[in-house]
């Protein structure tokens, strides 16, 4: 049994599952897509559980022995994996089940909802991300579910195809080529994966920081979302998608550093070792885990969280809309700064050239000043700088 959101399915997906018919040659490959999964929201906009379900369809129907099941998203309530192999069981006492998952999924079963219950009722299989995992750390796994639990692990041979969901969403699932062809067809034939996050949702985070933050810290959001708003006027920049990312950017700015620990090991957030030296820039990263993981948002209002303080060499322009206006919001201490002035005059024109004369500017202070400069710093500076430099050749051309 292979479940998950599948949203959308992509070629990774199908690789592991067309792995799983050549290595095992079960009787059936149950597809499984969830409906409502328990251990994290869908992403705002996510298509309706049929079209989910139809892109499954189309995803995996070529592959033998596949079938595609209906059983969790009919379903209202969370679906629970041990609920919906209980239930195989109930139908057919005497058939032998083995759960696919990758490797994240995988290192953590025996925290999952009645972990016990499930790993006495089912075998694993792995898709590993080949190079990427430590084979040590999955022996060990392999062999506490064997001892805890009884369960038997089988480690996929076949070497994985790598892709992201939330990177295909954040970019566009009807021509990513890591969705299948046929996927993409139906995606683009249903108009599915609008950008837009819907009204309500926005409410929702609005209250929610409101709840988490201290009323000074609350009134600066507010004024960063209205001034990102105002700039993304006549600009490539999705307005729900960055309203959502201005509600949420300091979501965690009031963490404490034991706080923000706590949050990397339960999410596995990776932190460069010199943000670790900064604690200030802390919530750049754990406030986009916990847009992520607790709010359910799509990877284009968490990359603009990740970058809005150090910047980032990719930054598009929501990101760059966002970095700027948690700067120059005009409620704060430092807005008639010349220097901040100056910035905000620039972005009215341009957000590439007002991000280079910040981020510029910064890195002299702190050169001046003897402290450290954040490597992404840097690294954003002289990729926007580039993209200046490619700009104004164009130009010449």
């Amino acid at each position: 049994m292979y479940g998950g959101t599948f949203n959308p399915p992509h070629c990774g997906h199908v690789h592991a599952a067309e792995a799983a018919a050549k290595e095992l040659r079960p009787d059936r490959l149950i597809i499984m897509p969830a409906g409502i999964p328990p251990h994290k929201q869908l992403s705002p906009g996510a298509p309706a559980p049929e079209d989910r379900l139809r892109m499954a369809e189309i995803a995996f129907g070529h592959i033998p022995g596949a079938v595609i099941s209906a059983s969790e998203v009919k379903k209202t309530g969370k679906c629970y994996t041990v609920d919906t192999v209980e239930e195989l069981r109930r139908r057919e006492p005497e058939c032998s089940i083995t759960l696919l998952t990758g490797t994240d999924m995988f290192l953590t079963l025996q925290e999952w909802y009645r972990a016990e219950r499930l790993l006495s009722l089912c075998s694993v299989a792995v898709v590993s991300r080949g190079s990427e995992d430590d084979p040590k750390i999955l022996s060990g796994q392999q062999q506490r579910l064997k001892k805890t639990f009884g369960t038997d692990v089988i480690i996929l041979k076949t070497p994985p195809l790598p892709a992201s969901s939330s990177e295909i969403r954040a970019a566009d699932p009807g021509k990513d080529p890591s969705v299948p062809a046929a996927v993409r067809a139906y995606i683009l034939e249903r108009k599915l994966y609008e950008n837009a996050i819907p009204d309500d949702v926005i409410r929702r985070l609005k209250c929610a920081a409101e709840e988490t933050l201290s009323p000074d810290r609350f009134a600066h959001t507010l004024r960063c979302r209205d001034e990102a708003i105002r700039l993304s006027a006549g600009r490539d920049a999705d307005r729900s998608v960055l309203e959502a990312a201005a509600l949420l950017h300091d979501i965690t700015k009031e963490c404490s550093a034991a706080d923000h620990l706590k949050l990397c090991e339960k999410w596995n957030i990776i932190i460069p070792q010199d943000a670790w030296r900064t604690p200030a820039v802390l919530h750049q990263y754990t406030g986009a885990a916990v847009a992520e993981h607790v709010y359910g948002m799509p990877e284009s209002v968490c990359r603009a969280i990740r970058s809005h303080t150090t910047g980032s060499p990719d930054m598009n322009e929501t990101d760059r809309i966002l970095f700027l206006a948690d700067l120059t919001e005009p409620g704060r201490a430092i807005a008639n700064d010349p220097h901040v002035r100056l910035v905000r005059e620039i972005a009215e024109k341009d957000t590439v050239e007002a991000c280079v004369e910040q981020l510029a500017y910064e890195i002299r202070r702190l050169t001046e000043n003897g402290k450290e400069v954040f490597s992404v710093t840097l690294q954003a500076c002289e990729s926007l700088k580039e993209r200046i430099l490619s700009k104004n050749l164009e130009e010449k051309q």
